[in-house]
Formats: C-alpha cells, structure tokens, sequence
C-alpha cells in the first residue's frame, strides 16, 4: 500500500501520540513509570505503523474507525501472536475492540472526509504553485519571500492546523483556497472573512 493510501491513518496516529504526550507531561503531580512505558509502548507501535508495516486491505479503514486507532493499534500489537505477524483486522475481532474501544460517530467519519478533500485540494494548489516556478534553483527561490511564505503556511496548514467543518465546506467553494489561506493570513475567522469578501463582490462564488 502506497501512502497516500494511509496518508488518513498516520495523519490520526500522528496527532494521537502527540495528545498522549501532551496529557502526560501535564498530569498533575507528574508522570509515574507506568505512564511513561505506556506512552513508549504507544510510539513503539506509531513508529511501526507509519515506517515498518505492510497494510493489508480493509486494515487502514478498520483502524480509522475507532476514536483514538494508536490506542487500539497498541492492544492489538499486544495481544498479537509473533509467528503469526500482525493481521490487524484478525486481531481487532479476537481482541473485542469493537466493544471494548470508543469507535467514531458517522457524524465524525462524514467530518473526516470533508477535510480530507480539503487536504486534497491544498496538495493540488501547492503542487500548481510549485510547478508554475518553472526552473527556479533553490537558491533563486529562497531569495523571494513570496515562496517562502506560501511554502510555510502551507505546511503549517497541512500538518499543525486543525480545520473545522464549516471552515472546510466553505473553503472547498474555492478554486484556490491555499491563495485565499496565504493572501489573508493570519485570519482567525475564515468564515466572516470569506462572507464579507463574497459580499463585496456582489454574491459571487468564493472562487480565487
């Protein structure tokens, strides 16, 4: 399986492991050592996840359905038998993940294919915006601030900022929402932005 494949799973595992560590290094009265090996056992199995393991079908969306799939990724690994590898889905089943662990709401899936067509969209705009630069070095590009700072928000848009529903539905409108996203940031209101730019020109679409 190639990444982009499970581009949505290491996306969720990413930011799994980054809330449990988090967590620990806020809990009150400081972490104790069985606090500490559990969050080592959670980054031994994201780090075999993301690197090492071959998924086979049907494993990427068996894992996508549960609230936190780090933590039921780590039960799995637990209950595994060596011999046998890691079946995932065989392992979910024997293990009653399906009972035993918080999977998401059909609100929440919907919510998740929302924003990752606008993942999507931003990929496109970025890969449009890099190949528009033509034969450029390096050198040359790094002189134009311009491109640095698209190439910044961009990956701070794809992989430390949270979007929310509404702020994805409006911005799939746009034909260009990493040229809106660039032009006006930071904006920390998309939506009353993007309202009163449509206002102003007279009811148009939101398209850049």
């Amino acid at each position: 399986m190639d990444y982009e494949a499970k581009r949505p799973l290491v996306k969720q595992i990413d930011q799994s492991l980054l809330k449990h560590a988090a967590a620990l290094g806020s809990k009150e009265g400081g972490p104790e050592l069985t606090d500490v090996y559990r969050l080592q056992g959670l980054a031994e199995t994201h780090r075999y996840l993301r690197w090492k393991h071959e998924f086979q079908p049907g494993e990427v969306e068996a894992l996508l359905r549960f609230d936190d799939p780090l933590v039921v990724a780590r039960r799995c690994w637990e209950a595994r038998d060596p011999e046998k590898g890691f079946p995932i889905c065989d392992l979910l089943q024997e293990s009653k993940a399906y009972e035993r662990f918080p999977l998401l709401s059909p609100q929440a899936r919907e919510d998740a294919a929302v924003l990752q067509a606008l993942n999507d969209l931003l990929d496109k705009n970025m890969s449009d915006f890099d190949a528009a630069l033509g034969d450029m070095t390096e050198e040359e590009i790094a002189e134009i601030d311009e491109i640095t700072s698209t190439r910044e928000i961009y990956s701070f848009l794809r992989y430390d900022h949270e979007f929310g529903r509404p702020e994805a539905e409006l911005l799939l409108r746009m034909e260009n929402p990493l040229k809106f996203l660039v032009d006006n940031y930071p904006c920390y209101d998309l939506v009353a932005l993007a309202t009163a730019k449509n206002r102003d020109r007279g009811g148009m679409s939101c398209e850049i």
